[in-house]
Order: structure tokens, then C-alpha cells, then sequence
């Protein structure tokens, strides 16, 4: 699962506001149970707080479909088409587009 920005902020508000609630809890408690409460049962805690804390990335230059017989850039993690110019991330996953 991508973990969206506003899934990505949902979760640092609940950890923040755990925080101001409880201040003498655990780094490991704080994070624990926010990860519990915020994000769908099965998800492993080490590549999702990874996740949250540094998005993925991609490039223009990966990988690429044909569309009306031209091709346009995909994003390496989602496949999503990349090809707008303005974009600095892939607005289906959220990876960062770097010039790499």
C-alpha cells in the first residue's frame, strides 16, 4: 500500500496530539499505537514508518507506455503517467520525481 499525504499528516497530527496528551510516553508507544490507529491491520511497522517518514521516489526517465503513439513517462513505483512537467511527485503514490 502507498501511504498517501493525507494519510501521511493524519498521522503526524494523531502522533502530535498523542504527544501533548501523554508527554512522558515511549517513542516506540507513541508511534505503535498511532500506526494501529491510522493505518490498515497488516502493515509491517518498519517499511511504513519508513514510508511516512521519506517518500519513494522515481524519475521521468524510467519507465515509459505508449500513449496515442507517443510514449510518456510512468512512475517506477506506481506506473502512473508522469509526463506533466509541473508535477514534483506522482499524484497517485505520492513518490517524489527527481531529476536524477
Amino acid at each position: 500500500m502507498r501511504i498517501s499525504d493525507d494519510k501521511r499528516r493524519e498521522v503526524a497530527a494523531k502522533m502530535r496530539k498523542t504527544c501533548r496528551e501523554n508527554p512522558d510516553v515511549s517513542l516506540q508507544g507513541m508511534v505503535a499505537s498511532t500506526m494501529n490507529e491510522c493505518l490498515p491491520e497488516g502493515m509491517e511497522y518498519g517499511p511504513t514508518l519508513a514510508d511516512l517518514i521519506d517518500r519513494p521516489t522515481t524519475t521521468r526517465h524510467g519507465k515509459f507506455k505508449t500513449k496515442y503513439g507517443r510514449e510518456t513517462p510512468c512512475c517506477e513505483v506506481c506506473g502512473y503517467s508522469i509526463g506533466d512537467m509541473r508535477w514534483n511527485y506522482c499524484p497517485k503514490c505520492g513518490a517524489v520525481i527527481t531529476d536524477d
